[in-house]
């Protein structure tokens, strides 16, 4: 047990925010420089507690920290530490510093090893420098972090952030290509497809960032991989590689229902508020993890949507830019009821009753985008479900809630 655990389980009766103060306080007044930082935060690593700040410890004893002395040492250790919980410490004792040239010495000499120096400097800026110094300083970092380091691609959207404020939007469109580079995630990507002026000038580069990109390692982490395939337009490669029906079964750890619902959400022409068609979008938004904040981190953009809202603007802006081969239509609704069907099938045969809902939300979203051709087709398509499984009063329960009449 951990000394916070003993607190908490009322086993020992002690403020331990204060003690894990004090200790360090005494650590630094025992120890002589320049293994003092190192005493420090080996009494925070023994307390496993990383909580206390640096300004909290001056304010313990009678006799005063040499703060000038000290920080060279404390920031020094925390940037030979490996672990990220020493960031804010880091960042911290970083924004104690009053030389600038200081500042960006150490950022620049651990860029590799502790990239959350330059995120600071760029999160919250530098006294008396100007917008196209900390653009020049952003891009230092962005040079200097190494490109696999997730932190770089925040580094790359604050960057993106002063270049829009200084008029270089070319620069900020690179950043946007970078911050894709160093996490290839979906919301990275469909930023830099739909903010970009040109988004033919990026299309080949970001195909082969997230081709050869080594962080997804197996099918549950393949998935935003199966998603930027889909928004890459590669659908029967997405199909081929991961949506295997197999028999209706165990479609949880594959990627059929989001494949489904993104599929149905392109083919849908019609009203996107409509049952069937919200839950779509609900399965394709869960797939893609996104969020307007992170989605509009590094442009100039401000939207008090929700989060679902604006995945559904960002969704219907890419669909009217992908032109479908004639037969697409045809070719995936006859696959989508073939796939349905396999999967109601299965599920009634196994008394899934808690996955009714989901079969009869795959109905109504197929009825809906046919419905669009041709009206009625989504009740017609509910009833025949329904008689097809007379008995099952909760899945009719289902269909009456997605719309049967």
């Amino acid at each position: 047990m951990q000394l916070r655990d003993l607190v908490n389980y009322d086993l020992l009766d002690i403020d331990i925010e204060m003690t894990v103060r004090e200790a360090v306080y005494l650590a630094y007044m025992g120890t002589r420089e320049p293994k003092c930082a190192e005493a420090m935060l080996t009494i925070m690593s023994n307390f496993c507690d990383y909580s206390v700040r640096l300004e909290d410890i001056l304010q313990i004893g009678p006799e005063e920290i040499d703060l000038d002395a000290l920080l060279p040492y404390w920031i020094e250790e925390l940037a030979g530490s490996p672990d990220s919980k020493t960031d804010r410490l880091l960042t911290e004792a970083q924004d104690m510093l009053q030389d600038k040239e200081a500042i960006l010495n150490y950022a620049s000499r651990y860029a590799e090893s502790n990239p959350v120096l330059y995120q600071n400097i760029l999160q919250k800026g530098l006294k008396d420098t100007s917008l196209e110094e900390m653009l020049n300083i952003g891009l230092q970092g962005m040079k200097n972090v190494p490109v696999a380091h997730k932190t770089r691609s925040n580094i790359s959207l604050l960057t993106a952030g002063y270049a829009l404020k200084t008029q270089n939007i070319q620069t900020a469109e690179n950043c946007w290509l970078e911050a894709f580079r160093s996490s290839p995630t979906v919301v990275n990507y469909l930023r830099l497809r739909l903010q970009s002026q040109c988004w033919e000038k990026y299309a080949q580069t970001a195909r082969g960032i997230y081709m050869s990109y080594k962080g997804f390692k197996n099918l549950w982490d393949n998935r935003p991989l199966a998603v930027l395939m889909f928004f890459d337009a590669r659908f029967e490669e997405m199909k081929d590689k991961f949506m295997k029906p197999d028999k209706g079964i165990g479609w949880s750890s594959t990627f059929m229902k989001e494949g489904i619902s993104l599929m149905l959400m392109l083919l849908n022409t019609g009203s996107a508020d409509r049952p069937g068609m919200t839950a779509m979008r609900d399965k394709a938004f869960g797939a893609c993890s996104f969020s307007v904040k992170e989605y509009c981190q590094g442009t100039d953009l401000i939207s008090s949507a929700s989060d679902k809202a604006f995945f559904q603007e960002c969704f219907d802006k890419w669909k009217s830019t992908i032109v479908l081969p004639d037969n697409t239509y045809e070719l995936w609704m006859k696959r989508i009821e073939q796939w349905t069907e396999l999967r109601v099938s299965a599920i009634m045969g196994a008394s899934r009753r808690n996955y009714y809902a989901e079969c009869a939300a795959f109905i109504a979203a197929a009825g809906e985008v046919q419905d669009d051709m041709k009206h009625g087709s989504k009740n017609l398509l509910m009833q025949r479900y329904k008689s097809g499984y007379s008995r099952r009063r909760a899945f009719h329960d289902e269909l009456r809630r997605y719309g049967m009449k």
